[in-house]
């Protein structure tokens, strides 16, 4: 919950959706999903540009170093 509060307030978040314990719709047809997992979170991250992408991940990276392994974007 603490990086999804981080992301909104983030001035180049617009918005946000998370899905805890388990994932996303099926939004991306070549992405595996599982039904189920406890210790997982996935967002979904709407944002005011593209390249306000990077400065999010960067932003991130800086604020929860320990979160970081494990992690994958697309």
């Amino acid at each position: 919950r603490d990086i999804e509060a981080f992301l909104r307030q983030h001035p180049s978040v617009k918005k946000v959706s998370t899905f805890v314990g388990q994932s996303t719709p099926q939004y991306y047809y070549s992405l595996i999903t599982e039904e189920r997992v406890p210790n997982r979170a996935d967002f979904l991250i709407g944002t005011t540009s593209p390249e306000a992408n990077l400065e999010i991940i960067r932003d991130l990276e800086a604020k929860f170093p320990q979160y970081r392994k494990g992690t994958y974007l697309i």
